[in-house]
Protein backbone atom coordinates (compact mmCIF):
# COMPACT_ATOMS: atom_id res chain seq x y z
CA UNK A 1 0.00 0.00 0.00
CA UNK A 2 1.38 3.48 -1.07
CA UNK A 3 0.10 5.39 1.60
CA UNK A 4 1.74 3.11 4.48
CA UNK A 5 4.81 2.72 2.55
CA UNK A 6 5.15 6.49 2.40
CA UNK A 7 3.69 7.06 6.16
CA UNK A 8 6.55 4.80 7.40
CA UNK A 9 8.42 6.62 9.58
CA UNK A 10 11.62 5.29 8.67
CA UNK A 11 11.32 6.10 4.66
CA UNK A 12 12.90 9.64 3.64
CA UNK A 13 12.77 9.68 0.26
CA UNK A 14 11.22 8.12 -2.84
CA UNK A 15 12.51 7.11 -6.41
CA UNK A 16 9.75 7.89 -8.77
CA UNK A 17 10.81 5.42 -11.65
CA UNK A 18 7.62 4.42 -13.21
CA UNK A 19 6.33 5.23 -16.70
CA UNK A 20 6.42 8.56 -17.21
CA UNK A 21 3.09 9.74 -17.58
CA UNK A 22 2.72 8.92 -13.94
CA UNK A 23 5.49 10.49 -12.37
CA UNK A 24 4.10 14.41 -11.63
CA UNK A 25 1.04 12.61 -9.67
CA UNK A 26 3.38 10.13 -7.66
CA UNK A 27 5.90 12.42 -6.79
CA UNK A 28 3.75 15.41 -5.74
CA UNK A 29 2.26 12.80 -3.56
CA UNK A 30 5.85 11.43 -1.79
CA UNK A 31 6.12 15.75 -1.24
CA UNK A 32 3.11 15.99 0.28
CA UNK A 33 3.59 13.29 2.52
CA UNK A 34 6.77 14.64 3.55
CA UNK A 35 9.63 12.68 1.54
CA UNK A 36 12.72 14.18 -0.70
CA UNK A 37 11.99 12.98 -3.99
CA UNK A 38 13.85 11.41 -6.76
CA UNK A 39 11.91 11.17 -10.57
CA UNK A 40 13.20 9.16 -13.08
CA UNK A 41 13.57 11.35 -16.52
CA UNK A 42 11.68 12.75 -17.81
CA UNK A 43 9.77 14.41 -15.49
CA UNK A 44 6.32 14.90 -17.86
CA UNK A 45 5.95 14.87 -21.56
CA UNK A 46 3.14 16.93 -21.12
CA UNK A 47 4.48 20.89 -20.39
CA UNK A 48 1.62 21.86 -18.75
CA UNK A 49 1.29 19.64 -16.22
CA UNK A 50 5.27 19.85 -15.47
CA UNK A 51 4.51 23.70 -15.33
CA UNK A 52 1.70 23.36 -13.05
CA UNK A 53 3.64 20.76 -10.84
CA UNK A 54 6.82 23.04 -10.43
CA UNK A 55 4.39 25.51 -8.86
CA UNK A 56 2.49 23.54 -6.78
CA UNK A 57 6.40 22.09 -5.46
CA UNK A 58 7.53 25.71 -5.51
CA UNK A 59 6.91 26.05 -1.39
CA UNK A 60 7.59 22.33 -0.48
CA UNK A 61 10.94 22.13 2.09
CA UNK A 62 11.41 18.90 0.83
CA UNK A 63 14.00 18.33 -1.77
CA UNK A 64 12.65 16.93 -5.10
CA UNK A 65 15.34 16.55 -8.75
CA UNK A 66 14.84 14.34 -11.80
CA UNK A 67 17.97 11.99 -12.27
CA UNK A 68 21.07 13.75 -13.69
CA UNK A 69 23.07 10.56 -13.26
CA UNK A 70 25.94 11.67 -15.95
CA UNK A 71 27.12 14.77 -13.31
CA UNK A 72 28.43 11.78 -11.48
CA UNK A 73 30.55 10.27 -14.23
CA UNK A 74 34.40 10.50 -13.56
CA UNK A 75 35.45 11.51 -16.92
CA UNK A 76 32.61 13.86 -17.25
CA UNK A 77 33.87 15.33 -14.10
CA UNK A 78 36.78 15.92 -15.73
CA UNK A 79 35.66 17.19 -18.81
CA UNK A 80 34.29 19.65 -16.66
CA UNK A 81 37.40 20.96 -15.05
CA UNK A 82 38.89 21.48 -18.26
CA UNK A 83 36.27 23.19 -19.65
CA UNK A 84 35.95 25.42 -16.50
CA UNK A 85 39.73 27.01 -17.04
CA UNK A 86 38.30 28.62 -20.46
CA UNK A 87 34.81 29.04 -20.00
CA UNK A 88 34.66 32.72 -21.26
CA UNK A 89 36.25 31.97 -24.52
CA UNK A 90 33.43 31.19 -27.40
CA UNK A 91 33.45 27.32 -28.24
CA UNK A 92 31.83 25.57 -30.20
CA UNK A 93 30.72 22.56 -29.08
CA UNK A 94 29.01 18.78 -31.30
CA UNK A 95 27.68 16.50 -29.66
CA UNK A 96 26.21 13.03 -31.59
CA UNK A 97 24.42 9.94 -29.79
CA UNK A 98 23.38 7.86 -32.25
CA UNK A 99 21.83 3.81 -30.18
CA UNK A 100 20.60 1.09 -31.83
CA UNK A 101 16.82 0.25 -30.26
CA UNK A 102 14.53 -2.72 -31.92
CA UNK A 103 11.13 -2.78 -31.93
CA UNK A 104 10.81 -4.13 -28.46
CA UNK A 105 11.98 -1.35 -27.06
CA UNK A 106 9.27 0.62 -27.93
CA UNK A 107 6.80 -2.07 -27.24
CA UNK A 108 7.69 -2.66 -23.81
CA UNK A 109 5.80 -1.89 -20.89
CA UNK A 110 3.04 0.73 -21.46
CA UNK A 111 4.15 1.47 -24.30
CA UNK A 112 5.44 4.95 -23.66
CA UNK A 113 8.39 5.32 -25.83
CA UNK A 114 6.21 4.12 -29.00
CA UNK A 115 4.32 7.70 -28.10
CA UNK A 116 5.91 9.74 -26.19
CA UNK A 117 10.00 8.75 -26.59
CA UNK A 118 10.90 11.76 -28.51
CA UNK A 119 14.80 11.96 -28.48
CA UNK A 120 15.32 14.75 -26.19
CA UNK A 121 12.88 13.25 -23.92
CA UNK A 122 13.78 9.96 -23.32
CA UNK A 123 17.86 9.49 -23.69
CA UNK A 124 18.90 13.22 -25.29
CA UNK A 125 18.21 14.80 -21.70
CA UNK A 126 21.12 13.26 -19.94
CA UNK A 127 23.24 14.82 -23.01
CA UNK A 128 21.03 18.09 -23.19
CA UNK A 129 21.61 18.05 -19.23
CA UNK A 130 25.38 17.23 -19.46
CA UNK A 131 25.70 20.48 -21.67
CA UNK A 132 23.99 23.04 -19.36
CA UNK A 133 25.95 21.85 -16.45
CA UNK A 134 28.74 22.39 -18.74
CA UNK A 135 28.34 25.88 -20.12
CA UNK A 136 25.19 26.86 -18.10
CA UNK A 137 21.84 28.83 -19.38
CA UNK A 138 21.73 29.47 -23.32
CA UNK A 139 20.53 32.83 -24.72
CA UNK A 140 18.40 30.07 -27.53
CA UNK A 141 17.96 26.90 -28.36
CA UNK A 142 16.44 25.89 -31.69
CA UNK A 143 15.16 22.01 -32.36
CA UNK A 144 14.52 20.22 -35.32
CA UNK A 145 12.78 16.70 -34.36
CA UNK A 146 13.52 14.02 -37.49
CA UNK A 147 11.19 11.27 -37.93
CA UNK A 148 12.95 7.90 -39.14
CA UNK A 149 10.50 5.43 -37.81
CA UNK A 150 6.84 4.58 -39.55
CA UNK A 151 6.27 2.75 -36.74
CA UNK A 152 6.77 5.12 -34.09
CA UNK A 153 3.64 8.22 -32.98
CA UNK A 154 7.24 10.17 -32.37
CA UNK A 155 10.39 11.41 -33.93
CA UNK A 156 13.29 9.52 -32.11
CA UNK A 157 15.89 11.47 -33.83
CA UNK A 158 16.84 15.34 -33.32
CA UNK A 159 18.75 18.09 -33.50
CA UNK A 160 19.57 20.86 -31.39
CA UNK A 161 21.57 24.04 -31.60
CA UNK A 162 22.18 25.89 -28.19
CA UNK A 163 23.86 29.80 -28.18
CA UNK A 164 25.30 31.22 -25.39
CA UNK A 165 26.11 34.93 -25.05
CA UNK A 166 29.79 34.41 -25.69
CA UNK A 167 29.33 33.64 -28.82
CA UNK A 168 29.73 29.52 -27.98
CA UNK A 169 27.78 27.35 -30.49
CA UNK A 170 26.32 23.55 -29.50
CA UNK A 171 24.56 21.43 -31.62
CA UNK A 172 23.28 17.97 -30.06
CA UNK A 173 22.63 15.55 -32.93
CA UNK A 174 20.87 11.84 -31.76
CA UNK A 175 18.76 9.19 -31.84
CA UNK A 176 18.09 5.64 -32.25
CA UNK A 177 18.51 3.30 -35.31
CA UNK A 178 17.63 -0.31 -36.37
CA UNK A 179 18.98 -2.77 -38.13
CA UNK A 180 16.01 -3.40 -40.65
Amino acid sequence: NLSELLDHPEVDCVLVATEPERHLKLALYALQRGKHTLIEKPLSSDLDGAVHFLTEIRNHKFVCSVVSQKRFDPNLLLMKQEIEKWQNEPNFITLEDFRFRDQNYYEAGSGWRKHGSHYFLNQGIHWLDVILWFFGKPVSVDALPVPNRRSLDCSDRSIAILRWGNGSVASIMGGSFSRS
